[in-house]
């Protein structure tokens, strides 16, 4: 057990979580597919983003406080698009890792968003 608390405490030291580092791997290629789709739209995609960041945000605050259906889904069809955007903006070999960091980060906060899914109410 200290040795996996070890590996990961290097694991999250090591990381940047910066525009440069972790935190780049999801929003650069998020950032670049806005730019290259919103032709024709009156909003710059700085403006898609943070709508986005502001959307997924809500979605996942609002899904843990009601515990609604209507919101998980739309969480989860958040965080699935979100996949896709990062599949679609991503090229070469970075693209299966830039996915799957996605994936988990959005895994993780599904434990938030999603939590009693499953579970029997007595």
């Amino acid at each position: 057990m200290g040795s996996l608390k070890t590996g990961i405490q290097h694991a999250i030291e090591g990381a940047t979580w910066d525009s440069h580092g972790m935190v780049a791997i999801v929003d650069a290629p998020v950032r670049a597919y806005l730019e290259t789709h919103r032709t024709g739209l009156p909003v710059t995609a700085e403006t898609l983003c943070t709508t986005s960041l502001a959307v997924g945000a809500g979605l996942l605050a609002i899904s843990f406080v009601t515990c609604t259906f209507g919101v998980r889904l739309t969480w989860v069809g958040w965080g699935a698009c979100s996949v896709a955007v990062v599949w679609d903006a991503t090229t070469g070999p970075a693209r299966g890792i830039a996915c799957a960091v996605t994936g988990r980060a959005w895994g993780i906060a599904s434990i938030f968003a999603l939590r009693g899914v499953g579970t029997r109410r007595g």
